[in-house]
């Protein structure tokens, strides 16, 4: 049964934009809200907006726990938001990135399993459903990014996407079957979720990919030797999901985590390389989203994988770790290095051929 708790009307203004990613809702979470509990166990569920006490208000999900059978039982619950959105013109779920944090705060569900779907199509509310995520109470905030495209999971009313739609709701909760509440048991479990976002474009990421110098010939980079190459990498900076100021870099990077492939078309496996640092001009807006690393040596006549990790700001201004869900990570791109052409150093001026054209030779080659 899904009862009201908590009704907050907002409205989802979705900005348009050709080459700059648009954010289209930013914390709180908002919307009209209402607290669900789809279970066989016994619990009492709210939802609420909580001030953290910094002006930051989060969504807060408090499960009361009161299993006085003499059995186990499955239980679970979550939230459910109607969202109005305008202006969202492209029904490509590509277009659409959903970024959120979780936080398991208390209780004995730990880690505690954390879903997302989204629905954009009524009666029946229809949609698809993010993959679960495992969210331990030691991991404090977790960040979750996620494209529409890659929403796969089945919707019990069923699966259809209707972006243009302006009603869309956002369900998040504990799968089914939920979790197990041990016979006589009782506590309290408490989860929390904020910074929900919602981004129509593909910029937020880095982004424009080059290599160089590029020879012209599907190759890049310069030679050294018979065998290895010089190539220099450059990416552009993922911006700033903000519309109201776009600055040109997310202004919460710190840096960027390098990603390479040892070489070759049959080793796609990615190797942290090296972290370079964002550096901002003194207004923000003068900031130059391009960077570049290298240049590097590489094999020759190589193909390279490559990936750029923008690393955010942990809240003490020093980046989080490579890898961390926090930072916002891009494509993985590839490239072939330039291979060598050998260079005669000396060989015979004339020879003679046999009569049917055939002579033998000798040269010596070099770098």
């Amino acid at each position: 049964m899904k009862t009201t708790v908590l009704s907050l009307v907002m409205v989802l203004v979705l900005f348009v934009a050709m080459s700059q990613a648009a954010l289209i809702y930013d914390n709180p979470a908002g919307g009209t809200i209402y607290a669900w509990n789809w279970a066989d166990g016994p619990i009492t569920h709210s939802v609420e907006e909580v001030d953290l006490g910094d002006g930051n208000l989060v969504i807060r999900h408090t499960g009361t726990v009161n299993n006085n059978t003499g059995a186990a039982a499955n239980t679970r619950y979550g939230s459910k938001w109607d969202i109005t959105v305008s202006g969202n013109t492209s029904a490509d779920p590509a277009d659409y990135t959903i970024s959120f944090y979780l936080r398991n705060v208390s209780g004995k569900w730990d880690p505690i399993p954390l879903s997302l779907a989204v629905l954009t199509k009524e009666d029946p509310d229809q949609g698809f459903g993010y993959a679960v995520q495992q969210i331990a109470q030691a991991d404090g905030w977790v960040r979750v990014e996620f494209n529409l495209a890659d929403s796969t999971g089945n919707w019990w009313e069923g699966n259809a996407w209707d972006l243009t739609n302006p009603n869309w709701s956002l369900e998040v909760g504990m799968p089914w079957p939920g979790l197990s509440v041990p016979a006589g048991e009782s506590w309290t479990q408490v989860w929390e979720m904020d910074n929900l976002k919602i981004i129509m474009g593909s910029d937020i990421e880095p982004h424009d990919p080059v290599a160089w110098p590029d020879n012209g010939d599907g190759t890049v980079g310069t030679l050294i030797s018979q065998a290895e190459a010089e190539v220099t990498l450059g990416w552009m900076a993922g911006g700033d999901p903000n519309t109201a100021r776009e600055y040109p870099v997310n202004p919460d990077t710190v840096g960027y985590y390098i990603y390479l492939s040892l070489g070759g078309e049959d080793a796609p496996n990615l190797y942290l390389l090296d972290y370079v640092e964002q550096v901002y001009a003194e207004d923000p807006y003068e900031t130059d989203p391009y960077n570049e690393y290298g240049p590097i040596l590489l094999g020759q006549s190589t193909t390279y994988y490559w990936q750029i990790e923008q690393a955010m700001d942990d809240g003490t201004g020093n980046p989080y770790d490579a890898g961390d869900p926090n930072n916002i990570t891009g494509p993985v791109w590839s490239f072939t290095t330039i291979g060598a052409t050998p260079r005669i150093l000396s060989g015979p001026e004339h020879t003679v051929a046999d009569f049917d054209g055939n002579a033998s030779f000798s040269v010596t080659t070099g770098a």
